[in-house]
């Protein structure tokens, strides 16, 4: 099964990957702005400063081109690889990952699957602007994988729209803030049982079923 998109769709996730990267590769910039004006004197915080920018832009690529792109079945092929590559995009920010090895069956996880749980990964941790922890389960059920993330920290919360992108919404509606939202709930549905989530005191609750190896 395949999925079609609206082209404001595509435009709005493009515009959101060009924001998240604008920081890290800008900072880079700045980098290598000190080390020509100021040379030897700043070299130290420069090459400081122009490593770990490298590092957050790198982390962030390798999650969008397996969230959005075509790497999901090369780049990942197992639930231990996608638990690692979450805990890197999550690395050296406020969210920590909870995904103990008994809330992870050892089956090869086909590119779908793949992208649900990633993507919705990416939702749960956007529902979580003070920091918290990301509680992550697969457990198989029948032929299938029940995914269910729940995120829990201060605050936690869905954004202003998120509940309706993840409904029936026109895409003339959405905004960058929104579409991730949108572009999760269109794949589970495509490649999954579709989306369920939940909302309570700082907590939100995101779950799908999929079938491990489509």
């Amino acid at each position: 099964m395949s999925i079609q998109l609206d082209f404001r769709v595509i435009e709005l996730l493009f515009s959101r990957m060009c924001h998240d990267l604008v920081g890290p590769v800008g900072a880079a910039v700045n980098g290598v702005e000190l080390l020509e004006e100021f040379g030897g004197e700043m070299a130290d915080e420069a090459i400081t400063l122009l490593g770990s920018s490298a590092r957050v832009a790198s982390r962030r690529l390798r999650v969008y081109r397996v969230a959005y792109g075509m790497a999901a079945g090369a780049a990942i092929s197992s639930l231990g690889d996608l638990r690692a590559l979450i805990a890197e995009f999550l690395d050296g920010g406020k969210i920590v990952l909870e995904w103990p090895d008994n809330k992870m069956p050892s089956v090869h996880v086909g590119r779908n699957a793949i992208k649900i749980i990633l993507n919705l990964a990416i939702c749960a941790a956007e529902t979580l602007p003070r920091g918290g922890v990301l509680h992550m389960s697969v457990e198989q059920v029948g032929a299938d994988m029940l995914i269910t993330i729940q995120s829990k920290g201060q605050g936690a919360r869905l954004a202003e729209g998120v509940s309706d992108a993840m409904g029936k919404v026109s895409p003339d509606r959405l905004d960058p803030r929104t579409v991730q939202a949108f572009f999760t709930s269109q794949i589970c549905s495509s490649f999954g049982s579709g989306l369920k989530f939940d909302e309570s005191a700082d907590s939100v609750t995101f779950s799908s079923r999929a079938t491990p190896s489509d």
